[in-house]
């Protein structure tokens, strides 16, 4: 959508200035007829752009003219386009980064609510800490030291690497 807007916005600004060209052309031609003047004034070609020919005369002008814009279309065309792709493609690689990094800080959270999950399962949290339930809510540290009486850090680590290993599957199907 940004790269077709810009594309627009790019060729009607081309066009605004193609039109701009063709009436100073023709209000030059204009005051040099209604000034007699026996001198002549180079006429020149729009966007500023190396002509190889004199214009003069007014078919190598239109040459001329036609050649600086097709080029003006051309190189601004494929400049839109691919400047706003490429800026699109890198704003969203930055938003997967940003994922990935969110996943990564959160790792230890997400593997301690496996580990809580996998208690609850096994019905051995309600057997063994009925009243201690509503604890479990409270900081990291104090969560991983009540599931290291039940897990090792072995188990702690599996769940880890198992949440990320999750995580990095899930972000590749996004960015695939």
């Amino acid at each position: 959508v940004v790269t077709g807007c810009f594309f627009i916005m790019g060729e009607v600004t081309i066009t605004c200035m193609s039109f701009y060209s063709i009436i100073v052309d023709f209000d030059r031609k204009h005051k040099l007829k209604e000034a007699n003047y026996s001198i002549e004034i180079p006429r020149d070609t729009p966007f500023t752009a190396y002509v190889p020919w004199d214009t003069n005369e007014d078919l190598f002008y239109a040459a001329g003219f036609v050649y600086c814009v097709f080029g003006m279309y051309w190189m601004g065309s494929t400049l839109i386009i691919c400047d706003t792709m490429i800026a699109s493609m890198m704003a969203h690689i930055s938003g997967q980064f940003r994922m990935v990094q969110k996943v990564v800080e959160n790792i230890g959270e997400d593997a301690i609510d496996l580990l809580i999950h996998r208690l609850n399962k096994s019905h051995i949290l309600k057997k063994i800490l009925p009243n201690e339930k509503s604890d479990w809510n409270n900081s990291l540290s104090y969560q991983k030291n009540k599931l290291m009486l039940f897990f090792t850090e072995d188990d702690f680590n599996e769940a880890m690497a198992h949440c990320l290993k999750r995580a990095i599957e899930y972000h590749q199907m996004i960015i695939g």
